[in-house]
């Protein structure tokens, strides 16, 4: 992978409202603890489900929306 698509993956992690520390982590190519590999994993996982949350509030859901200003404020105040 080189720094192209590191930089996109990295803006595509903040476009699903990731905080940066989170988003090296998860861009981490080899977690050196077994903390840091099953964060990375649990946020990799999360990223899943932001996308279709993301998604679902762009398109109108009142639940999704809820949760996506949830997360604009927990990046904000870091």
């Amino acid at each position: 992978m080189d720094a192209t698509d590191i930089l996109k993956q990295a803006e595509e992690l903040g476009n699903l409202l990731f905080t940066q520390e989170e988003i090296k982590i998860i861009l981490n190519t080899s977690p050196t603890t077994i903390q840091t590999a099953i964060l990375k994993g649990q946020l990799t996982t999360e990223a899943e489900v932001r996308k279709t949350v993301i998604q679902q509030a762009k398109g109108g859901s009142g639940e999704a929306q809820k949760l996506v200003e949830k997360w604009i404020k927990r990046y904000r105040y870091q």
